[in-house]
């Protein structure tokens, strides 16, 4: 199954520019449910930033590469392992009907 991550929005601290909280989205790629919607997984994810860290970014140079590299450090594979099961049946069915013959 693959999957494509997104960020949807961020809420950030307006003195120093801190993100506070991703809204992201995972969506199983190819994936539909039977009115043909896009099957996914959405959430938030909280931080508490510290402009006075190395590594801290500016709200202005964020990119959705950085933000996305957070969420993926806290959560990638939780959140594709769950999606899986549950989303496994839509890819892989659980039976088929056919026969093996011509």
């Amino acid at each position: 199954m693959d999957f494509r991550w997104s960020i949807e929005n961020l809420r950030r601290n307006t003195g120093d520019g801190g993100v506070i909280t991703v809204f992201w989205k995972c969506t199983a790629v190819g994936v539909t449910n039977k009115h043909g919607e896009e099957l996914y997984k959405a959430s938030t994810l909280d931080f508490t930033p510290d402009p006075t860290a190395a590594d801290f970014v500016p709200f202005d140079s964020l990119t959705e590469e950085i933000v996305l590299a957070w969420v993926w450090s806290e959560i990638q594979l939780d959140v594709e392992e769950e999606m899986t099961r549950l989303y496994a049946d839509k890819v892989i069915p659980a039976t088929s009907v056919g026969k093996p013959w011509g």
